[in-house]
């Protein structure tokens, strides 16, 4: 019985240097994701994209803004298209 106690007691100390070791390990982590959280909205900030938007959303209703505006500014007027048509 005194064996198996002893045995248990090596155990739990191991478990604890195990733990601390999990534990060290995972406040470095934290502290890599929260650098690197720092860098992303540094880097966001000076494209003047913070808060940040959707990705690639602003480039794909630029070109159907200018076509809208080509055809709302009169380019299609006295050609028999829609504009014309009005």
């Amino acid at each position: 019985m005194t064996h198996e106690l002893e045995s248990l007691e090596r155990r739990i100390a191991t478990l604890e240097d195990d733990e601390l070791e999990v534990m060290e390990r995972v406040e470095e982590s934290q502290r890599s994701v929260d650098s690197l959280t720092a860098q992303v909205a540094a880097a966001d900030e000076r494209l003047g994209r913070w808060p940040p938007r959707g990705r690639g959303v602003r480039h794909d209703r630029r070109p159907a803004a200018r076509r809208r505006d080509r055809a709302c500014s009169g380019g299609g007027r006295g050609a028999g298209g829609p504009a014309g048509a009005l």
